[in-house]
C-alpha cells in the first residue's frame, strides 16, 4: 500500500532573504545546487526529499497514535532504577551485519576482545564499480594485522543481502545472537531505497532471528527523536519543548528526512516482531566519533555531517554567538562498541531501549578554550555579522562551508541548532555503570588527537 505521509510545512530555502541574493541559485532534484568556481562543479544539499512527502510503503499512517500503543508494554520498561537485575548471557556464535562499517567494525572488534565466540559477518558482494571496502581491507584499516589469521576461523564472512527477502534461508541455521548493524546512512537519495535497505533489511533480520531462536539486537540513531543534527544537515524545530528518553518512540516528529524516516520504520518492524515473540533490544546511538584510544576515524570522514560543520566552522573563522549556551557530544566509536557488547552479554528482555552515547558533552566554552589553547583562531560574532560573512564567501573557494551550514541557518540566516528535542539517557548510563562501563573523558587531549588525525590526513 502506498500512503501520503503528512509533514509540516517549511519554508523553502529560497524563501530565505539572505539566500535569495545569492547569484545563480539553482534547483535541483534533491535540493539546491551552488555554483562553484569553474571546474570545481558543484553540490547539493538535501533538505526533504520528494518522494517523502508522497511514498510511503510501510502501509501504515505515521501519524495514527493508535500504532504505536501496541508498543507501550516494551517502552514502558525503560526507566532509570537504584539497581536492575541482570546476569550474564553466554555468546558463542553472533551474525554480525554491518561489519564493514565504522560502527560495525568495531562492534566486531569488542566481540573478539571479550569472548571465544565465531562472528558470522554478513557483507555483500562487490562489482567493479562497487567502492566499498570489503571485510578484510576494512579491519586492516582499523586494526592492522590484529584480525589477519581469524578470517575463516573466528570471523566468517558470508555474502549475502540483506534486502534479499529469502535471506533467512540462505544464513546459518543456529546463532546465539543476531546484532544488526548495517544500515544506508547517506542524508540524501529516494526513499524507496532507505526504506528497502534500512526498514525492509531490518524487517528481514528480525525474521532470521525469530525463525532461528536467537537474541537480536538492533542498532538504530537518537535521531528517530527528530533531533537529527548529528546525522543529516538540517533538524526538525519542535512546536513545543518536550524529552525523548529511552521509553519513548513516537511523539509527533515530522520524520521528513528519508534516512530518519526508514529508521524509524526500522525500530516498529522489530517492535512488531516482539510482539510474535522475537526477544530483542534496541540501541540507539549518537554521535560516532574518533576512537578515544589512538583517535582513529572512518575512512569516509568527508561524508560525516558534524566533522564537516567542524571543518567549515574552522575555515570560516567564526561561530554566532547564539551557540553560546549549547554543547558538542562526542561519542567515540570504540567506546560505543564496548557499550553494545556489554549489553549484548547481559541480554536481558526486562530493558528493550537504550540511548549508547557519551554524558561526557564538552561545552562551547570549553571547546573555545581548547582551540585557542591549539592555536585555531575562532572568532565568537553576532548572528548577523555570521551570516555576512557566509553570505560573503558564497562563490570563493571554501564551497565546503555552505554544504555543511546552508541547511542549517534560520530565515535570518543566522546558524540555528535549537531543535526544541532534549534527549535524554539517564537509564543508559544507570544501566552501564551498573555493567562497569564509563565514557571517556572528552577534553584537551582527545579534542588534539582529533584535529591532529584530521590534520595528518590534509582534511583541516
Amino acid at each position: 500500500m502506498i500512503l501520503a505521509i503528512k509533514i509540516k510545512k517549511k519554508k523553502r530555502l529560497t524563501d530565505r532573504p539572505w539566500i535569495r541574493d545569492l547569484s545563480g541559485l539553482d534547483k535541483v532534484s534533491f535540493g539546491w545546487s551552488v555554483p562553484l568556481k569553474e571546474g570545481a562543479g558543484t553540490f547539493k544539499l538535501f533538505q526533504e526529499s520528494h518522494d517523502c512527502e508522497s511514498i510511503l510503503q510501510s502501509g501504515e499512517n505515521p501519524d495514527d497514535e493508535e500504532r504505536y500503543r501496541k508498543y507501550e508494554s516494551f517502552l514502558q520498561r525503560n526507566r532509570i532504577a537504584d539497581y536492575y537485575c541482570i546476569s550474564r548471557t553466554p555468546i558463542k556464535t553472533v551474525l554480525l551485519t554491518g561489519a564493514t562499517g565504522f560502527l560495525g567494525a568495531h562492534i566486531l572488534d569488542a566481540l573478539q576482545r571479550n569472548g571465544n565466540c565465531v562472528v558470522y559477518c554478513l557483507v555483500r558482494d562487490r562489482t567493479p564499480q562497487d567502492k566499498r571496502r570489503d571485510l578484510q581491507e576494512i579491519l586492516g584499516y582499523y586494526f592492522g594485522a590484529r584480525y589477519a589469521d581469524q578470517i575463516g576461523s573466528s570471523i566468517i564472512p558470508v555474502t549475502d543481502d540483506i534486502t534479499d527477502r529469502e535471506l533467512a534461508q540462505k544464513l546459518p541455521e543456529s546463532v546465539d545472537l543476531v546484532i544488526h548493524a548495517a544500515a544506508s546512512v547517506k542524508h540524501y537519495g529516494s526513499y524507496e531505497y532507505f526504506y528497502g535497505v534500512n526498514t525492509l533489511g531490518t524487517r528481514n533480520m528480525a525474521e532470521y532471528a525469530l525463525s532461528t531462536g536467537a537474541r537480536f539486537l538492533h542498532i538504530s540513531t537518537i535521531s528517530v527523536s527528530g533531533n537529527s543534527q548529528a546525522d543529516v544537515f538540517g533538524s526538525e524545530r519542535a512546536e513545543k519543548e518536550r524529552w525523548f528518553g529511552e521509553e519513548h518512540l513516537y511523539q509527533g516528529q515530522a520524520l521528513s528526512n528519508v534516512y530518519v524516516r526508514s529508521k524509524f520504520e526500522a525500530e516498529c518492524a522489530v517492535f512488531d516482531a516482539m510482539l510474535r515473540g522475537l526477544r530483542a533490544n534496541i540501541i540507539r546511538v549518537g554521535n560516532l566519533t574518533n576512537r578515544s584510544s589512538d583517535y582513529v576515524f572512518q575512512p569516509n570522514y568527508e561524508e560525516n555531517a558534524f566533522l564537516s560543520r567542524i571543518r567549515a566552522a574552522i575555515g570560516l573563522g567564526c561561530l554566532p554567538d547564539s551557540m553560546e549556551s549549547m554543547y558538542s557530544e562526542f561519542s567515540p566509536v570504540d567506546d560505543t562498541a564496548d557499550a553494545i557488547v556489554r549489553i549484548a552479554g547481559h541480554f536481558n528482555m526486562d530493558y528493550t531501549i537504550f540511548h549508547v552515547y557519551s554524558n561526557r558533552n564538552l561545552y562551547f566554552d570549553r571547546m573555545m578554550e581548547i582551540l585557542k589553547e591549539l592555536s585555531v583562531d575562532m572568532e565568537i560574532v553576532d548572528g548577523q555579522i555570521f551570516a555576512r560573512r557566509l553570505k560573503e564567501e558564497a562563490n570563493q573557494e571554501k564551497a565546503y562551508i555552505y554544504k555543511a551550514f546552508l541547511g542549517d541557518v534560520d530565515e535570518e540566516g543566522r546558524l540555528s541548532y535549537e531543535t526544541n528535542i532534549h534527549i535524554k539517557n539517564e537509564f543508559t548510563i544507570s544501566y552501564l555503570k551498573q555493567l562497569g562501563f564509563t565514557w571517556s573523558e572528552i577534553d584537551f587531549e582527545y579534542i588534539k588527537g582529533c584535529l591532529d588525525y584530521f590534520r595528518r590526513l590534509g582534511y583541516l
